[in-house]
């Protein structure tokens, strides 16, 4: 996969993580699974202790074990939401414009830190 698209990709997961305000530990293990090509879905699956969703929502494994002893649901991890639950037509432009804002930032965090990454591996 071209990096520029990986890293679009990634962005794109972050952002979308920040504004429905899911744990950032389960983002960025999610975000890492998709990198690397993998299915973070599968391995929720997988995962017998595991109360099946619909959401779109895929926990972290420390999550995940988090839900099964606690006994707690999704929507008990999901914290500091930007936008509502529904994308009502609406709210479409403002979702847009409060998505724009969060997949440039972590576009421009994710380039730097992998131009960092280069520039450590030429040395």
């Amino acid at each position: 996969m071209n990096s520029e698209i990986a890293l679009r990709k990634v962005a794109k997961i972050n952002a979308e993580g920040i504004i429905y305000g899911y744990p950032k530990c389960c983002v960025e293990e999610f975000s890492k699974l998709i990198a690397r090509g993998e299915s973070p879905a599968m391995a929720m699956y997988r995962d017998d202790n595991f109360k099946r969703n619909s959401t779109g929502f895929v926990p972290c494994l420390s999550c995940r074990l988090m839900i099964a002893e606690y006994d707690l649901e999704l929507e008990d991890l999901i914290h500091n939401r930007k936008v509502g639950d529904g994308l009502c037509k609406e709210h479409k432009d403002e979702v847009k414009i409060i998505y724009d804002h969060y997949f440039k930032r972590e576009f421009k965090k994710l380039k730097k830190y992998y131009k960092k990454l280069e520039q450590k591996a030429i040395l």
